[in-house]
């Protein structure tokens, strides 16, 4: 009896774990298949609007649960656009965040959109109205390039209650690689499978090490947060020499120092190793544009003020 009883839950157990096992592999399925779909929308919208394409696929994904949200299918509503006064199209009623007098749920009212385009195009309508402007018109100043801000930006201004919907953002665009479509110019297509930012070599996309020994001795706890560790950058050094030298996921370290993709650091600057931890600071780099555009004699950089400056 209790060899049955043994099996029984061996069996209970094995069911358990191959259900959340293909849960997981249907949302993995879902998100694939939401970025595919769009991508180029996001992409278009970014050109058209200033809006970076991942921050623009980050707040689709969340707001309509990968896709499979009820007001995105049968609302073609992606980002949880409620119909506000000057909504006069087709509406529907979902819960949300809204309550009675009482300080019950209740229903709000959402819009509905006639395709899933529509809805990207509102979006971003919604966040160039000038009558938002007050809220959201300082996200226009951001470089497109930097999705940190973006979601921290669109954070402060309110644009979700959560009050980790920043982070929340920054975890799908780096978890997807979202902030690859940011690079992507007018005449690119966004659904090109070979497209990818970062080199695929493993010998740099490890994970993060607890210690590293560098050349001089020196050992380095990377897990230590209470400790800052940087790197100066030398004659030659770029951003994946360094991720080589402390063995540090290559994607992490630009996280890190809120980098844009195959930008690289200025000699003389300090890149952190372990971790940001001031929001208004990181290191002076060549963005991946300018490295293309510089002559002998001219080279662009960023400031720590996020201002275009030439240096001669």
């Amino acid at each position: 009896m209790t060899h049955m009883i043994k099996n029984q839950c061996t069996y209970l157990a094995l069911l358990l774990c191959s259900s959340i096992f293909c849960n997981q592999m249907i949302s993995q399925t879902a998100t694939h298949s939401y970025i595919s779909d769009y991508a180029d929308i996001a992409v278009r919208e970014m050109h058209l609007s200033g809006i970076p394409a991942s921050i623009t696929l980050a707040q689709g994904l969340l707001e309509s649960d990968h896709g499979r949200s009820a007001l995105s299918q049968k609302g073609n509503n992606h980002f949880g656009m409620k119909c506000g006064s000057d909504w006069n199209g087709p509406t529907m009623k979902v819960k949300d965040d809204d309550y009675d007098k009482n300080g019950h749920l209740m229903k709000s009212c959402f819009r509905v959109f006639a395709s899933a385009e529509d809805s990207y195009r509102a979006h971003s309508a919604f966040l160039l109205n000038p009558k938002k402007e007050y809220r959201y018109g300082h996200l226009f100043t951001i470089s497109s390039n930097d999705y940190h801000a973006w979601a921290m930006g669109l954070q402060d201004a309110g644009y979700a209650t959560d009050t980790r919907y920043g982070s929340k953002l920054i975890k799908l665009i780096e978890t997807y690689r979202l902030y690859q479509y940011d690079q992507i110019s007018k005449n690119q297509n966004a659904s090109d499978p070979t497209l990818s930012i970062f080199v695929t070599d493993d010998s740099y996309h490890t994970t993060l090490n607890e210690v590293v020994i560098t050349d001089h001795g020196q050992v380095l706890d990377l897990q230590d947060h209470n400790t800052q560790y940087v790197h100066i950058v030398e004659q030659g050094d770029d951003m994946v020499s360094i991720a080589r030298k402390y063995k540090i996921n290559l994607e992490k370290l630009y996280h890190y120092n809120r980098l844009p993709p195959k930008s690289q650091p200025l000699e003389g600057e300090e890149i952190n190793l372990n971790a940001y931890h001031h929001w208004g600071k990181r290191p002076k780099f060549f963005s991946h544009v300018d490295i293309l555009k510089q002559s002998k004699d001219e080279i662009l950089f960023e400031s720590e003020e996020f201002d275009v400056e030439k240096r001669h």
